[in-house]
């Protein structure tokens, strides 16, 4: 939309004033488009309800607002004898993609033919309910439910078809020219009108400078947009003259319908002020209607919509057992995370035909010897396997994590990023159509934010879109920058800007005593927009809408860069002397990560599964509920000597199996900081600094130094209190 930097303010005509038109416009145009789906009924089965005759059916069709009540929103045509009643009123309902849209079907025997006469004169045959997620994602776009009553589970199948409205996104282009203006710097206001009553701003032109005949860019505007698909309904269009001061005057106003425009070549309509005309004339030139693929064209055609997990596991969430925690799992409730995953797992699983979700954990140091912090890590177990199934999967997965890993830090997003970069690097093409969603939950402000931009930036070309939820009281301030929503992400790495805005960032606590569902529609309402703008970037289509139901695929393998990752840890395996047995082996318990270090720890474990040390696992964790996950379990007790042997990374090569390592290697090592010395951002070292001119001691030299010299103004800052530190000043214990 064209509009000027310098438009905003005040409509005035004859002392009228509309100070929110520029708000308003601006709220319309950037609102993501609607799609419209026209239900159609029928139903097999029914039982008679009838003595003499068979039923005479109809179906009433209730939606559930946002307080959770059941609204009738229409009812069928009465058909008449007929246990098997195809109904030719259908029910028009807008989709949206981000929403659980509950419909509830009732189906009635009519006895009582009057108008007026209640249902509750009529004989209730059953319902049933679903979602319209359902309907969306169903093979053919058709689904059959069972129909039942209180006494009853089998009183027929009610049968639902979905088909998109498809003329709503089509775009009407148009090139606009006003002759004869009368002022200067004019521009023009389309607006809707509404069924109610009165009128919405929803387009304005850029403010043309000229005198003699005011011309604009060329205007493309949605059918939806413009009106809702009823090419009857009126569309008011307005010319302003722009003030500086905000204060715009009405030069003139007209209407006419999308079927005029469409239908009359070179339409010109007088412009009116005061029931008067005013000598000017608003033309249309070179108008068209083009076709514009939509969200549910590739839903239909068979695009798969995959949700990647991944939750902050760091110390500063509070240990899991304390009340006061964000990992705290209330009785019936559970804790921030969970709900988190929950509100958009409800929404993404209708369109997953798998229902297989890979879920990672960050920030945490890992059993055996809990020496280890991992960055990205599978809660499954098995990095190589890291899929669960569906979200009572990832619920089960988290609430084990919490009984397996000791939380620490920092806080760092740039390889869980890049893993999903790599997911949704599979080849993408017209006919295999994946989409991936990344869904981050979070405690703070990441510790690595050149690094974590870097990768969102390289990820921005890729079908991929980043859903970042911050829970807790944290200040996300900068977290926000992430969303780019104002300003695109620049990569001084890569030498480039995003290509496309990918990252939506939601505080939890903004939806914190707000039903669930509030939370997905918020971090779910860009997807449909940014799904699209990306095939069609790449110039791929939706595809014809799926007629069959597919038939179940061979094994998968999963992704083949993990399967790439697999051979080359493997291969590293065996240069550092691992017999090839106990590679086996470790790999049938599941590697948890990547990260060499832990993979010979896991290594060790199967080698000599006697050397287990006494040392209790660290503090604060659940109560043990078993494995991270069945089959792919860590052990809960730690071994220091294994740990040593890792830390060395000392691996002989072996002839024979176990003993396969020499567990007698010792390393020199300094004690570990007490738990209220350690810095608060690498979670490694003991505090030694005082930050000034604040005065915080949270950080150690090498943390702090790093936060003074970073070339980012921004990272200047301390932790606690977002002061900016001008001087080190080093401590000393005697």
């Amino acid at each position: 939309m064209g509009n000027d930097s310098s438009s905003q303010g005040k409509v005035t005509s004859e002392g009228g004033s509309r100070d929110e038109l520029d708000a308003a416009v601006s709220l319309a145009t950037d609102q993501n488009l609607t799609s419209r789906l026209e239900l159609s009924i029928s139903c097999t089965g029914l039982p008679n309800m009838d003595v003499l005759s068979k039923s005479d059916p109809m179906v009433v069709m209730s939606m559930r607002d946002s307080r959770g009540n059941w609204v009738e929103t229409g009812r069928t045509e009465i058909i008449h004898d007929t246990l098997n009643p195809k109904f030719v009123k259908s029910f028009t309902v807008d989709y949206y993609f981000e929403s659980q849209q509950w419909i509830k079907f009732d189906v009635y025997d009519i006895d009582d033919f009057s108008s007026n006469a209640p249902l509750s004169a009529q004989d209730f045959i059953g319902s049933t309910t679903l979602v319209l997620h359902e309907v969306v994602n169903s093979s053919s776009q058709t689904i059959q439910k069972q129909l039942s009553d209180a006494s009853h589970s089998d009183r027929g199948i009610l049968i639902v078809s979905a088909e998109e409205l498809r003329n709503l996104h089509h775009k009407v282009n148009m090139q606009l020219t006003v002759t004869h203006p009368k002022k200067k710097g004019c521009f023009v206001v389309f607006s809707r009108t509404k069924e109610s009553g009165g009128a919405v701003p929803i387009y304005r032109t850029e403010v043309n400078k000229k005198s003699d005949i005011a011309s604009w860019e060329p205007v493309s505007l949605t059918v939806e947009r413009l009106c809702r698909g009823d090419d009857q309904r009126p569309i008011n269009i307005e010319l302003f003259q722009w003030h500086r001061s905000g204060s715009h005057v009405l030069l003139g106003a007209t209407s006419c319908t999308l079927n005029q425009l469409l239908n009359t070549p070179n339409l010109s309509l007088p412009l009116v002020l005061s029931n008067h005309t005013s000598g000017q004339t608003l033309c249309f030139h070179r108008v068209s209607m083009s076709a514009q693929s939509s969200f549910l064209d590739y839903i239909f055609g068979g695009c798969e919509i995959a949700l990647i997990t991944a939750i902050d596991f760091t110390r500063s969430n509070g240990v899991p057992t304390d009340f006061n925690s964000l990992h705290y799992l209330r009785p019936g409730v559970g804790s921030e995370y969970s709900r988190a995953v929950q509100a958009v797992g409800d929404v993404l699983r209708y369109y997953d035909s798998d229902n297989k979700i890979p879920v990672y954990g960050f920030g945490a140091r890992l059993p055996p010897s809990y020496e280890n912090v991992s960055h990205c890590f599978a809660l499954n177990g098995n990095y190589f396997s890291p899929e669960v199934l569906g979200l009572e999967g990832v619920q089960q997965a988290y609430q084990n994590a919490l009984s397996t890993v000791s939380l620490h830090g920092p806080t760092v997003f740039a390889p869980i990023i890049h893993l999903a970069a790599q997911f949704a690097s599979e080849t993408i093409s017209q006919y295999s159509q994946k989409y991936f969603i990344l869904l981050m939950i979070t405690d703070g402000i990441i510790n690595d934010m050149d690094a974590t931009i870097n990768e969102i930036v390289a990820a921005s070309s890729l079908p991929l879109s980043i859903i970042i939820v911050g829970v807790g009281s944290e200040d996300f301030t900068l977290m926000e920058r992430l969303d780019a929503d104002t300003e695109p992400l620049y990569s001084p790495k890569l030498g480039k800007y995003m290509e496309r805005d990918i990252v939506q960032f939601v505080p939890f606590r903004n939806f914190a005593n707000k039903p669930l569902q509030e939370l997905a529609k918020e971090v779910l309402y860009e997807v449909p927009g940014q799904l699209v703008s990306f095939f069609t970037s790449k110039n791929i289509q939706p595809n014809p809408p799926r007629r069959t139901v597919e038939p179940f695929a061979a094994e998968d393998t999963g992704p083949l860069f993990l399967q790439q990752e697999r051979q080359m840890l493997t291969s590293q395996l065996v240069n550092l002397g691992v017999p090839d047995q106990i590679i086996v082996q470790a790999a049938e318990r599941g590697f948890p990560t990547r990260e060499i270090n832990h993979c010979l720890e896991m290594v060790n474990l199967v080698a000599q599964p006697n050397l287990v040390s006494n040392r209790p696992p660290p503090t604060g964790m659940l109560p043990r509920q078993g494995s991270f996950q069945t089959n792919h379990g860590f052990q809960q007790q730690p071994s220091q000597q294994l740990a040593y042997a890792m830390r060395s990374q000392t691996v002989p090569t072996l002839a024979t199996a176990p003993p396969a390592f020499d567990t007698t290697a010792t390393a020199t090592t300094t004690a570990a900081p007490s738990e209220g010395n350690t810095c608060k951002i690498c979670f490694e070292r003991a505090i030694n600094t005082v930050l000034l001119e604040c005065g915080h001691q949270v950080a150690c030299s090498v943390c702090a130094d790093a936060l003074l010299n970073s070339s980012n103004a921004n990272n200047k800052v301390c932790p606690v209190c977002r002061a900016p530190i001008l001087r080190v000043v080093r401590t000393f214990s005697s």
